[in-house]
C-alpha cells in the first residue's frame, strides 16, 4: 500500500464525499481481517443446494463483489465466477489478489442498477449480493431496477441470495459509534464509524473516519460518508414479487440454520427467479 506524506497525499483525502475510494480499497482486507469469508462462502454453498432446482448451481454472478473475497474463494470450489463492481479502486485489489488464484474470475466495472447484459453475459445459476450491498439501494426506484436486474440476469429457477441489515435489530440496537484500532505492518489505521438513524426512510447514515499513521506520523487522513438501507421482511416479499422473484425464505446469516432475531444486524434473504409459465 503506497503512504504520502502531509504535503503529497492522496486525491481521496481531500475527496470528503468519496465512497470506496483508493484508500479505502487499500485498506479493506486489512480492517475485515476478522470477517469470516471461509464461513460465509459455505453458507452460501450450502444455500445452493438447499434451495436450487435439479440443476446444479455452476455460473455465478457476484454484485458488488468488491475486492473479490467471496468471489475468490467460490472459483476455487470450481464455480465460474463473474464479479461486478462499480468502484475500480475494488477491482484493482481484487484482480491484484486473482493472480493467486488458479481459477480465473471476471471483474466487471459497472453499476448493478444499469447492468449490461453483453458485459455480465446471463444467465447465472446464481446471483448473489453480499456484505449488505443491498442496502445501498437506498430509494425503492433503485431498489427495484438492481431486483429487475438480477431477474433479468437469472435463467428461470436460478437463486439469488443476499445479506441485508435486519429492520428490527438495527431498531432494537439503535445507532453506534464503532471504533476500531488496527497495527498491520507498521502502518496504524484508526477507524471510527458513526452512524444516525432515520426511522422514516429507513436509512443508517455513517460517517466513517481514517486515521493513518506510518512510523507514529500521521499521513493520511479520510471522511467518507455512507448511506444504508435497513429493511423488514414483507416490504422484501413485496419488492421481490413485482420483479418476479419469488423468496424461499429469510434466514439468519452467517448462521442460516437461525431465523433473523433482534440480536444480530445481519439477515438474509434467498429467492428464486419466478417466470409466468412456471
Amino acid at each position: 500500500m503506497a503512504l504520502r506524506s502531509e504535503e503529497g497525499r492522496m486525491s481521496d483525502s481531500v475527496n470528503q464525499l468519496n465512497t470506496f475510494g483508493t484508500l479505502h480499497a487499500s485498506l479493506y482486507d486489512i480492517i475485515y481481517s476478522t470477517k469470516d469469508y471461509d464461513c460465509e462462502c459455505n453458507t452460501l454453498k450450502e444455500l445452493f443446494v438447499q434451495f436450487g432446482d435439479a440443476s446444479k448451481v455452476a455460473r455465478v454472478l457476484d454484485l458488488g463483489c468488491g475486492t473479490g473475497n467471496h468471489a475468490l474463494r467460490l472459483s476455487q470450489d470450481g464455480y465460474l465466477i463473474t464479479a461486478l463492481d462499480s468502484s475500480e479502486a475494488m477491482l484493482e485489489v481484487a484482480r491484484s489478489k486473482a493472480e493467486a488464484y488458479e481459477n480465473d474470475v471476471r471483474f466487471i466495472n459497472g453499476d448493478l442498477r444499469y447492468l449490461d447484459s453483453s458485459l455480465a453475459m446471463p444467465p447465472f445459476d446464481a446471483v448473489i449480493m453480499m456484505f449488505t450491498v443491498l442496502g445501498y439501494l437506498t430509494s425503492n426506484e433503485d431498489l427495484l431496477r438492481g431486483l429487475l436486474n438480477v431477474h433479468d440476469m437469472l435463467r428461470p429457477g436460478g437463486i439469488f441470495v443476499a445479506d441485508y441489515w435486519y429492520g428490527p435489530a438495527v431498531l432494537a440496537s439503535g445507532a453506534t459509534t464503532r471504533v476500531r484500532d488496527i497495527s498491520h505492518n507498521g502502518i496504524r489505521i484508526l477507524r471510527t464509524a458513526e452512524g444516525v438513524i432515520d426511522i422514516d426512510s429507513q436509512l443508517y447514515s455513517m460517517t466513517i473516519r481514517f486515521l493513518l499513521w506510518l512510523d507514529e506520523h500521521r499521513v493520511e487522513e479520510v471522511v467518507e460518508h455512507h448511506q444504508m438501507r435497513f429493511f423488514f421482511p414483507r416490504e422484501l416479499e413485496l419488492a421481490f414479487a413485482q420483479c418476479n422473484l419469488e423468496v424461499l425464505g429469510h434466514i439468519g446469516f452467517p448462521d442460516h440454520t437461525k431465523p433473523p432475531d433482534t440480536a444480530n444486524w445481519w439477515a438474509a434473504i434467498v429467492a428464486k427467479r419466478r417466470d409466468y409459465d412456471q
